[in-house]
């Protein structure tokens, strides 16, 4: 029989719950996690994954992080882009933000 053991895990930017199956052996069948944003604004990102139980979810988490500064720092600039559409929003980042957009994630990522 299969047994589930949960580990939660919080970082800057989200809450992982992380549900991991073993089976009878104690063997790592998959990791399930559940993406719980902390920030004011809901970012465009997944908020579950499933990773094969030989992956390492702790990497995974740190890697996802990484992503979801980067999708904060765009998310700051995004702007509606009024007369871009015949329909509806259309938000985005001006072209004339770019450069500003790269400096902001330099800084963010110390290069």
């Amino acid at each position: 029989m299969n047994k589930t053991e949960t580990t939660v895990v919080k970082r800057d930017y989200a809450t992982y719950t992380v549900n991991t199956t073993l089976d009878a052996a104690g063997d790592v069948i998959d990791h399930d996690i559940e993406i719980e944003f902390t920030g004011k604004d809901r970012l465009p990102s997944r908020n579950w994954f499933s990773l094969p139980g030989d992956d390492n979810f702790l990497a995974f988490i740190e890697k996802n992080e990484k992503k979801l500064a980067i999708l904060t720092i765009m998310n700051e600039f995004v702007v509606e882009m009024e007369g871009y559409a015949y329909y509806g929003s259309n938000p985005g980042i001006p072209q004339d933000e770019f450069e500003e957009v790269a400096d902001a994630l330099m800084k963010k990522f110390a290069f």
